[in-house]
């Protein structure tokens, strides 16, 4: 639900941007209910451009979501 109120805020402040989701703590992925709505909800992924899980610790999927988000602004420039 805090997404949601982000997205609210995002949309109200920025108008209607590309919104990109990053969820950190894949590498604590068995305890994160974040990993689950991100990867199993369609309805929830529909309002972002792309939704990412990503660990800062192991670096597991950062230069994934880096790389697709810069192909994204190089083909929307």
């Amino acid at each position: 639900q805090l997404v949601s109120e982000w997205l609210k805020d995002i949309q109200k402040f920025c108008g209607d941007i590309p919104v990109f989701l990053f969820a950190n703590k894949a590498d604590l992925r068995d305890k994160c209910q974040l990993s689950g709505l991100v990867e199993y909800s369609p309805k929830f992924k529909e309002n972002f451009i792309n939704t990412y899980i990503t660990s800062a610790k192991t670096g597991e999927g950062v230069l994934n979501a880096f790389d697709e988000l810069i192909q994204y602004i190089y083909s929307h420039l």
